[in-house]
């Protein structure tokens, strides 16, 4: 299966998803499972702006087990960088192929040794 018919696929079974749920926490969640098992990303979260802090409410895959370890603040230096901190401060969507060695993603280095986890 070639990745456009994978994520054809994805975002079929997403539909479904969406088409079956009557709860909001139990779609967020089979949405980020399906993410992760029909579209085989590696993990994939629903984060919630609260105050100045992103917290991931909802997580799947190999990062399930750090979401209570990762913290994404805008106003805090030391963790306002990386995807999801710079798309809260600018509203762009921002991609890292690689984070193994980006300083943006220093604080979480313990987390991508320990998964492996790449982009």
């Amino acid at each position: 299966m070639d990745n456009l018919e994978k994520y054809f696929k994805m975002l079929s079974e997403c539909n479904q998803v969406l088409l079956r749920s009557n709860d909001e926490k139990i779609l967020a969640r089979d949405i980020c499972d399906t993410v992760v098992n029909v579209g085989k990303f590696d993990s994939a979260f629903i984060g919630l702006l609260k105050g100045n802090r992103l917290n991931l409410e909802i997580t799947s895959g190999i990062l399930k087990p750090y979401s209570d370890k990762i913290v994404i603040a805008p106003d805090d230096p030391r963790h306002a960088s990386g995807a999801s901190g710079w798309a809260l401060k600018d509203g762009q969507t921002h991609i890292y192929n690689d984070v193994t060695y980006e300083k943006d993603y220093d604080p979480y280095r313990e987390i991508i040794n320990e998964t492996g986890l790449k982009a």
